[in-house]
């Protein structure tokens, strides 16, 4: 049941065929405007990560899946304030999903982008 939900969540995903970069979501716990920019997308080596609208010291953490759902581990590199990277270079070309989640307002999201 749940490779059911996912196989569906992840064509509704993949429908989408525009790139995630500067997305806003409201957060509506706390109806304040978190934007998230990842970039390049599709990417080769690294995956830029910015947040806006959290808090200088909130705690983020990501989780990164592959397109079938299996929880892929890499290193997440904190570069500056709500600014992260994520070497993506040993990983497979295709599509993955990452999750995002903000600690103190309980915000989540997931993105798409693609690894060439």
């Amino acid at each position: 049941m749940k490779r059911i939900l996912l196989f569906g969540i992840v064509i509704f995903l993949a429908a989408q065929a525009k790139a995630q970069s500067e997305t806003s979501f409201l957060n509506k716990d706390f109806e304040k405007k978190i934007q998230i920019d990842i970039y390049p997308n599709p990417t080769t080596d690294y995956l830029n990560i910015q947040l806006a609208g959290t808090e200088l010291n909130s705690e983020v953490s990501f989780h990164l899946h592959n397109i079938i759902g299996n929880e892929v581990k890499v290193e997440f590199e904190k570069m500056g304030d709500n600014k992260y990277r994520i070497n993506v270079e040993t990983l497979s070309p295709g599509y993955y999903l990452l999750a995002i989640k903000e600690t103190n307002t309980k915000f989540s999201k997931t993105l798409k982008f693609l690894k060439r």
